[in-house]
Order: structure tokens, then sequence, then C-alpha cells
């Protein structure tokens, strides 16, 4: 689980400058579309945290399971 924090208002998952200049210049709609037919949903799960997406829309991804789901909303309420 990639840490989370503060970001403005929103509690996101602590990104990877790195991995986020990548899917900038892929395309994250790419990567997506290559996700659920290529990649085990774990990798999938860890690219979004890695690009720092938001937790609260993380739960909504259809690839997030509810395990995954349910720790990163523990952490996210913890923060607050």
């Amino acid at each position: 689980m990639q840490a989370i924090e503060w970001d403005g208002e929103v509690i996101r998952f602590r990104k990877n400058a790195f991995v986020r200049y990548m899917v900038d210049i892929i395309g994250l709609n790419d990567l997506v579309a290559l996700s659920s037919d290529s990649f085990p949903r774990e990798d999938y799960e860890q690219l979004m945290q890695l690009i720092g997406y938001s937790v609260s829309a993380f739960g909504s991804l259809s690839e997030t399971s509810e395990e995954t789901r349910d720790l990163a909303d523990a952490a996210a309420e913890k923060l607050r």
C-alpha cells in the first residue's frame, strides 16, 4: 500500500514522480485499456496508487479489490 497524504483538500496516494512522468507520456487511458487483459489486478491497483489517485476515487475503480479499498479507506480515516 502506497502512503497517503493530504493534497489540498483531497486525500491522495503519494505519487511516484517517475511513474507519473511515464504515465503522462504513454497516457493513462492506454495503460488502463491494457490492464485488465495483460496485467494482474494487483499491478493495476499499485499503478493507480503510484500516480497519486485520490483515495475516494480509488475505491470506485472496477479493478480495485474490496480488501485494498478497505485498507485505503482505513488509512485515510486515520489521516482525517
